[in-house]
């Protein structure tokens, strides 16, 4: 995933299996990274990795945005063990943590089964995900959420 920061500088977010050996057993992970350029060179934004473990809760399908704080926001699907769920992330700029948005975004669980490639936009530091979902019979639903300041 890609964006701008306030200075124009990119931000690139991505993630990486990763091969753990923890005896007995090799077990994959997946790390989150997420990078800014800072003029001469890629610097981490991430104090630390963010590491979910197979077969539990991958991430996958990025999408990023950078709010008015310059702190990254995502938006991603997490595999639960039978369909993808949708949730959106910010990054807090004082202690490092991740805070979810709400619950998760898909429209009606459990017939909606298979969100994916969710698409990520802020309006005022507020995040809209737009995303297609198939439902039982494979038709194909577009979902929009976003979240209004209380």
């Amino acid at each position: 995933a890609f964006a701008l920061d306030k200075n124009d500088r990119p931000v690139i977010a991505w993630v990486e299996d990763k091969l753990v050996n923890i005896p007995p057993s090799l077990y994959h992970s997946r790390v989150l990274r997420i990078k800014r350029w800072n003029g001469t060179q890629w610097s981490s934004v991430l104090n630390e990795n963010y590491t979910y473990s197979y077969p539990s809760f991958p991430l996958d399908s990025l999408s990023l945005a950078i709010d008015s704080f310059n702190q990254p926001v995502l938006a991603y699907t997490r595999w639960n063990g039978a369909k993808n769920l949708i949730r959106a992330k910010v990054r807090d700029r004082t202690t490092g943590t991740w805070t979810a948005y709400g619950e998760l975004l898909n429209s009606n669980p459990p017939i909606y089964t298979t969100g994916k490639n969710p698409k990520l936009v802020l309006r005022s530091d507020l995040p809209i995900v737009a995303f297609p979902e198939g439902d039982t019979t494979n038709a194909s639903n577009i979902a929009v959420k976003t979240w209004v300041q209380e």
